[in-house]
């Protein structure tokens, strides 16, 4: 059986005037949405989420 070698991460980014910069890491994109909601509420920057791909740490 296929066992992905991946797992997926949604990373939050704000751009506060210097391009791009990292924020936070959530597992799920719900979860990445609710906090992009909450910064967004309380910063007041551009934000976008960013998908990612890690590799599974070895068992």
């Amino acid at each position: 059986m296929y066992q992905r070698k991946t797992v997926d991460e949604y990373e939050l980014q704000g751009d506060y005037g210097n391009g791009w910069e990292y924020i936070l890491t959530e597992e799920t994109a719900s979860a990445a949405r609710k906090r992009k909601k909450e910064y967004a509420e309380n910063e007041g920057i551009p934000l976008r989420i960013v998908k990612k791909r890690v590799k599974r740490e070895a068992r």
